[in-house]
């Protein structure tokens, strides 16, 4: 309104200029305000400003204001883990100040602050038990918002010098009647009824301490019903005693620290006891005594030296190797632990380790550092930094558009692959060759898209695709050969196919009927029986059934045949009649450049074809007869059938070559007639 007026109030909001949402304040005032809510962080949104009152509204200008940034934790970790401390640090997009929730379950229980405002988090945590795991988890909260982490965990060591007695151990002893419980520190516990006053049961924990020296002492209790709040331990040192009150309901299944740095000798000498006085009406708690743990302090405060020479070898997709050279101590080194990222992932007593469980192709990160029996720790060695090995290919991964043993009359073949990257591979190197297996020199090309269109020609069969895998450090896993792949050229007729040299790759495309089938080959011929081809494969389909073929070809010298050979399709049909022909006009004269036939054969090229002829039989064998027909000519004809010599007899079979004669080869004993004695 611009004079001071009182008026509403409304404003519009949005991600444009178009608004879209509009909220309202206070009626009648001067003085105008708005809350906005649930708006989205690090967002740049649109606003106005209108009032109206009885003179008219007036409405701003497009304004804008842009929401900052919620918190983003990152590069959460543990580390310095000793047996009762530990380091926790964490970064932040953006300052805010320092909180971590830990406990021996994701329940946690327990928290530690730090209120400065700060991008660079740590805050280290002690006080904590040996050998034992926690979790965590850290949270941080600034003027934009909260975060908060997922659970991590990190495990404190062992010490030298940590002796437990569990209530089963040969150093406890009791007094009374005491009564076995099932579960605690080590699997079983004793419990006792209370009494108000003078004792009737005592739980005595006696350690062999290995060494004289300061000790922390803790015990160990279970949760159960009806525990008593004064359980009393009273710790017997080297000079003295000291007591320390426990309500065995709260803090179980943990270890609660009773008195520390207290001086003991070496051996049996001192001892924890309890009695099952609590101060609480009679035979209405029950007192529990499970374990209790010595945890040699003090003395000894310089690390092992730092370890060196770490390496690391891959040795699966999901594992990795790592040695190290050895660590001294003026004390002994009790282990080492090992960090992959700067978290504590795992410790050994040896100088190696295995990590496992990891992804496949993915590049970690590794430190050791060596610790004491007094829980100091060494500085962390150099960083060995090693990728798993990649997922070996399969030929559910890398597959073919067409079909292994397959014949294609186009020569491009396309080969995919399920993606690269973390978890899979970086990519692959291949081959593409004749070869059913391929020797890997390194040197080979890479494939590292989802595809990749290969090229075959008709000459080389048949073609082979070989794959290996490689990670992020180059390194191979796993072998692949794909194949056998076929490309041959398409023909209508098998004249025009068979005018080809040896090893060119034909596909006959129109169904031509067989004539003859043998135990290793069958015969085609085309339906005007001009030519034919032998089929060296073995077939379960009948003599007159119609096919579509493909193969190499071979015998130049000769016959022509089909090796590699396939039938592609087949229908049913009927084989032509043999041709009739004298024994003097079987072979012929070579039909094309590529195809010898008979040296100085003249007339029409039958060889292959299914003809009949008739003679007299002029000698025989078993399995063989000769016919002669009078042509001036003669030819051997294989039948088992019985025939007489000089008898008359008609015979129909495949005009074959053997050793540049001509031979007839019958298909069975019907295919031999005998017409006169």
């Amino acid at each position: 309104m611009g004079n001071g007026l009182p008026a509403d109030t409304k404003l519009d909001y949005g991600l444009t200029s178009s608004y879209g949402t509009g909220v309202t304040g206070a009626s009648q005032v001067t003085s105008h305000a708005v809350t906005l809510s649930g708006l989205t962080p690090q967002t740049t949104y649109h606003y106005r400003c209108s009032s109206t009152n009885s003179y008219g509204t007036t409405t701003t200008s497009d304004l804008t204001f842009t929401t900052p940034a919620l918190p983003v934790i990152s590069s959460v970790q543990a580390s310095s883990v000793t047996g009762t401390s530990a380091v926790i640090s964490w970064t932040t997009n953006v300052s805010t100040d320092s909180k971590v929730n830990y406990g021996t379950s994701e329940v946690y229980g327990s928290t530690k602050t730090h209120s400065s405002s700060v991008t660079s988090h740590t805050i280290t945590l002690t006080g904590l038990s040996p050998a034992t795991t926690y979790h965590y988890q850290v949270q941080s909260t600034g003027s934009n918002g909260t975060a908060v982490s997922g659970d991590y965990t990190f495990t404190t060591s062992s010490v030298l010098g940590e002796v437990i007695v569990d209530d089963l151990s040969p150093g406890a002893n009791c007094t009374g009647t005491w009564t076995a419980g099932s579960g605690g520190h080590d699997g079983n516990y004793a419990y006792v009824y209370n009494r108000s006053s003078s004792s009737t049961a005592t739980f005595t924990w006696t350690p062999n301490l290995p060494v004289s020296g300061n000790y922390d002492v803790y015990c160990w209790y279970p949760s159960r019903s009806n525990a008593t709040t004064k359980a009393k331990y009273t710790v017997y040192y080297l000079g003295g005693s000291t007591s320390k009150t426990f309500n065995q309901t709260s803090n179980t299944g943990k270890w609660n620290l009773i008195a520390s740095n207290l001086p003991f000798a070496a051996g049996t000498s001192g001892y924890v006891r309890m009695d099952n006085v609590t101060g609480e009406s009679n035979s209405t708690k029950y007192v529990v005594a499970d374990a209790v743990m010595f945890v040699r302090v003090g003395g000894d405060s310089t690390p092992p030296t730092t370890p060196a020479n770490l390496t690391a070898v891959a040795t699966s997709t999901t594992a990795i190797a790592l040695n190290w050279s050895a660590s001294t101590d003026d004390t002994g080194v009790v282990g080492y632990r090992i960090y992959r990222g700067g978290v504590l992932v795992g410790s050994s007593t040896t100088t190696s380790y295995t990590d496992t469980g990891l992804t496949p192709n993915t590049r970690y990160y590794y430190t050791v550092s060596a610790y004491d029996g007094m829980a100091n720790e060494s500085a962390k060695s150099n960083t060995a930094a090693r990728c798993t090995l990649s997922v070996p290919p399969t030929g559910s991964i890398v597959v073919c558009s067409k079909a292994v043993g397959s014949w294609s009359d186009s020569p491009d073949f396309t080969f995919g692959n399920d993606g690269v990257g973390p978890g899979k591979v970086l990519g692959y190197k291949w081959a593409w060759d004749g070869s059913p297996t391929h020797v890997w020199t390194g040197d080979e090309p890479n494939w590292t898209t989802l595809t990749k269109t290969l090229t075959a020609d008709s000459t080389t069969h048949p073609w082979y695709f070989h794959v290996t895998g490689f990670n992020y450090d180059g390194v191979c896993n796993g072998t692949l050969d794909l194949g056998p792949y076929n490309y041959g050229i398409a023909f209508d007729r098998i004249a025009d196919a068979a005018n080809n040299p040896d090893n060119f790759g034909v596909i006959v495309t129109t169904h031509k009927p067989i004539t003859a089938v043998f135990g290793n080959c069958f015969y085609v011929e085309e339906a005007d029986r001009t030519r034919a081809l032998c089929i060296d494969a073995a077939t379960d389909l009948p003599v007159g059934r119609l096919v579509q073929f493909a193969g190499r070809l071979t015998g130049s010298a000769g016959q022509r045949a089909l090796t590699d050979a396939v039938v592609l399709d087949s229908v049913d049909g009927t084989a032509p009649p043999a041709v009739l022909t004298r024994i003097s006009d079987l072979g012929g004269a070579p039909p094309d450049a590529f195809t010898g036939g008979l040296p100085g054969a003249a007339g029409a090229y039958n060889v292959g074809l299914l003809v009949r002829v008739a003679g007299v039989v002029t000698s025989r064998g078993p399995g063989w007869f000769v016919l002669d027909d009078g042509s001036q000519a003669t030819v051997k004809v294989y039948s088992n059938a019985s025939v007489a010599d000089y008898s008359f007899v008609g015979a129909t079979g495949i005009c074959a070559l053997e050793d540049d004669k001509i031979v007839i080869r019958t298909r069975t004993q019907d295919d031999v007639r005998a017409y006169a004695p």
